[in-house]
């Protein structure tokens, strides 16, 4: 068994010096990921511990060892993208010219058409937050208006306009009541 030796003391000011470089580090940073599994295996460190060190949060700590056990040589890096699309980015591209040549030849192109061509398109049901998801990122925004009440009467409507600007249009507190004579 080993002799432990002195423990090794530091001043303030060069433990500040030492967060600055590791801040400093990008958490992709082969070092940093190499230091981070090498705390974990030969300390015995908890994610929490190794972040707290590293000034990095637990899930970074938990996706950057995860990434050196899986490819350790790669420098790939699959944080970002389309995850869960439900046309590839020229399919898109082909349903939108469809819904532009639509649109210029004056049809209002909903939400529901966008619906039923993606999924004409897919080959499947998507749900209708896929559509308005789909024309967000074409950068369509107008809103198509509500229709007409199918129980909607115009001429009662008018009727009502009709009456309802006769009032007056400001409010007036009530009249005081003189008390009843003896």
């Amino acid at each position: 068994m080993e002799r432990q030796g002195k423990r090794a003391v530091f001043a303030d000011e060069a433990v500040r010096r030492a967060e600055q470089i590791v801040n400093g580090l990008s958490y992709r940073s082969p070092v940093l990921v190499a230091v981070s599994v090498l705390m974990a295996s030969k300390l015995k460190l908890t994610c929490v511990q190794i972040g707290q060190v590293l000034g990095v949060g637990k899930a970074t700590v938990v996706r950057m060892n995860q990434a050196f056990r899986d490819e350790p040589e790669s420098d790939k890096k699959n944080w970002g993208g389309r995850r869960r699309q439900a046309l590839t980015e020229d399919e898109e591209k082909e349903v939108l010219a469809e819904l532009e040549r639509r649109a210029a030849k004056g049809e209002v192109v909903g939400a529901k058409r966008v619906k039923l061509c993606i999924e004409q398109k897919k080959g499947g049901t998507v749900s209708l937050q896929t559509a308005y998801n789909f024309l967000y990122r074409a950068g369509w925004r107008k809103v198509v208006p509500d229709k007409v009440h199918p129980k909607g009467d115009p001429e009662k409507q008018e009727e009502f306009k009709k009456k309802c600007s006769r009032r007056p249009s400001k409010w007036l507190p009530p009249k005081p009541q003189l008390p009843a004579a003896p």
